[in-house]
């Protein structure tokens, strides 16, 4: 393969989609007349235009939007849209009663004094991992609230 064939076949998508300068196109068609591999590029490259030529036309010529296909397609994108509101709705309503539930739970409740407290309730302000390492004496939850 010379350095002429490289040109032509770098021309060659131009030369079948006849964009080529009249210099161009005579030199390359002078070129694919004498050259043995040049030519069966060119024959290959014209069949692949064909075909793609075909394709585009047959499809073009088809019409995919029959009544029934759209009336189809209308029932599916409206389900859709419909399933996709519904999940979003259920989900913020999902949340909202999750949060009502669990909101009771993190408000401070006020302390009833008149309330029963076990006298041998304990709680070890020292051993807790939560207050660190803070000394505090052993009292009780009533000892606590009577102090108040």
């Amino acid at each position: 393969m010379t350095n002429q064939c490289e040109i032509v076949q770098d021309l060659l998508p131009l030369y079948i989609d006849q964009e080529l300068s009249k210099e161009s196109l005579v030199y390359v068609e002078s070129h694919l007349a004498t050259c043995k591999v040049c030519s069966p590029i060119k024959t290959e490259l014209n069949k692949s235009k064909q075909f793609d030529l075909k394709l585009q036309k047959s499809l073009s010529s088809k019409s995919f939007s029959s009544p029934q296909e759209l009336d189809f397609i209308n029932r599916i994108t409206k389900w859709k849209r419909n399933s996709a509101i519904f999940g979003v709705c259920f989900i913020l309503l999902l949340t909202f009663l999750l949060w009502m539930f669990i909101k009771e739970d993190l408000e401070p409740q006020p302390v009833d004094k008149d309330m029963p407290i076990e006298k041998e309730t304990t709680f070890n302000f020292e051993t807790s991992k939560r207050w660190g390492n803070i000394n505090y004496d052993h009292i009780t939850v009533s000892d606590y609230f009577n102090n108040c």
